[in-house]
Protein backbone atom coordinates (compact mmCIF):
# COMPACT_ATOMS: atom_id res chain seq x y z
CA UNK A 1 0.00 0.00 0.00
CA UNK A 2 1.42 3.59 -1.24
CA UNK A 3 1.16 6.12 1.38
CA UNK A 4 0.59 9.25 0.14
CA UNK A 5 1.20 13.13 1.45
CA UNK A 6 -1.35 15.50 1.55
CA UNK A 7 -1.24 17.18 -1.41
CA UNK A 8 -1.48 13.86 -3.69
CA UNK A 9 -3.79 12.79 -1.44
CA UNK A 10 -5.99 16.04 -1.96
CA UNK A 11 -5.23 15.75 -5.95
CA UNK A 12 -7.04 11.89 -6.34
CA UNK A 13 -9.34 12.98 -4.17
CA UNK A 14 -10.52 15.97 -6.51
CA UNK A 15 -9.40 13.66 -9.42
CA UNK A 16 -11.96 11.36 -8.11
CA UNK A 17 -14.87 13.09 -7.03
CA UNK A 18 -17.46 14.22 -8.82
CA UNK A 19 -18.34 18.48 -9.38
CA UNK A 20 -20.82 18.66 -6.63
CA UNK A 21 -18.22 16.13 -4.21
CA UNK A 22 -15.40 18.87 -5.23
CA UNK A 23 -17.07 21.88 -4.45
CA UNK A 24 -17.81 20.48 -0.58
CA UNK A 25 -14.38 19.54 -0.41
CA UNK A 26 -13.16 23.18 -1.50
CA UNK A 27 -15.35 24.59 0.36
CA UNK A 28 -14.53 22.73 3.60
CA UNK A 29 -11.22 23.05 3.32
CA UNK A 30 -11.66 26.74 2.75
CA UNK A 31 -13.64 26.59 6.34
CA UNK A 32 -11.31 25.11 8.24
CA UNK A 33 -8.58 27.40 7.02
CA UNK A 34 -10.58 30.34 7.88
CA UNK A 35 -11.21 28.68 11.33
CA UNK A 36 -7.36 28.43 11.69
CA UNK A 37 -7.01 31.68 11.14
CA UNK A 38 -9.39 33.17 13.66
CA UNK A 39 -7.69 31.08 16.21
CA UNK A 40 -4.11 31.71 15.25
CA UNK A 41 -4.85 35.53 15.04
CA UNK A 42 -7.87 36.69 16.99
CA UNK A 43 -7.27 33.44 19.75
CA UNK A 44 -10.91 32.80 18.79
CA UNK A 45 -11.98 28.72 18.62
CA UNK A 46 -15.22 28.20 16.51
CA UNK A 47 -17.27 25.06 17.15
CA UNK A 48 -17.80 22.74 14.73
CA UNK A 49 -21.12 23.51 14.31
CA UNK A 50 -20.30 27.07 13.18
CA UNK A 51 -18.19 25.73 10.89
CA UNK A 52 -20.86 23.13 9.37
CA UNK A 53 -23.43 25.93 9.19
CA UNK A 54 -21.01 28.30 7.14
CA UNK A 55 -20.19 25.18 4.76
CA UNK A 56 -23.87 25.00 4.48
CA UNK A 57 -24.80 28.55 4.15
CA UNK A 58 -22.09 29.45 1.80
CA UNK A 59 -23.50 26.28 -0.44
CA UNK A 60 -27.02 27.73 0.01
CA UNK A 61 -26.08 30.77 -1.27
CA UNK A 62 -23.79 29.98 -4.21
CA UNK A 63 -26.26 27.82 -5.95
CA UNK A 64 -29.33 29.76 -5.49
CA UNK A 65 -27.13 32.83 -7.35
CA UNK A 66 -25.94 30.26 -10.18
Amino acid sequence: MEILNFNEWLSWLLENSNRNRKWVIVVTIWALKFSRNKLVHERRMQILEEIVTFIRSFGLEYRSSA
